[in-house]
């Protein structure tokens, strides 16, 4: 993978360098040295956040996805969303009521959200591109004035 990332260095020196993972120490540790930033992949965030809204609405389908959705838009485009949303996780955690097996979900929600909130954030704009999309795996983003790589590792 060395050898990848070396080439695509080569063929974009003066690109910015962005590197999108999930939680994971291991690829934090990998990308440090190869990127210019790093940031945790939405749709990692997402699964816990799933979780998150069924202890909020247990109950209730429609509410249920309507709060997921609005957190989602706000992890999107609000700038430190992920703390604010962390906190009413943090609240949610006094509900009457939850199954065990929800509580149990919504622990791990307030874990990961505690762990990652400082890589759940919005991309910088990388000369004008934009980082979008979800990512699944090692993935390693370069924009410069002239011309943009995505590029898959692993």
């Amino acid at each position: 993978m060395e050898g990848e990332i070396n080439h695509i260095k080569q063929l974009y020196p003066e690109a910015t360098y962005a590197g999108v993972a999930d939680g994971a120490t291991c690829n934090w540790e990998f990308l440090g040295p190869h990127t210019d930033f790093r940031i945790l992949d939405f749709y990692h965030a997402t699964e816990y956040l799933a979780d998150a809204a069924e202890a909020a609405f247990p109950r209730h389908k429609a509410q249920r996805e309507k709060w997921f959705e609005e957190r989602c838009h706000r992890l999107k485009h609000k700038q430190g969303a992920a703390a604010r949303i962390l906190k009413e996780m943090e609240a949610l955690s006094d509900a009457p009521g939850l199954s065990i097996a929800v509580r149990q979900k919504l622990d791990a929600a307030i874990t990961y959200f505690s762990n990652h909130k400082h890589q759940i954030v919005l991309a910088p704009k990388c000369t004008g591109h934009e980082i979008c999309g979800f990512v699944r795996d090692l993935y390693l983003f370069a924009s410069s004035a002239k011309s943009v790589g995505e590029f898959w590792l692993g």
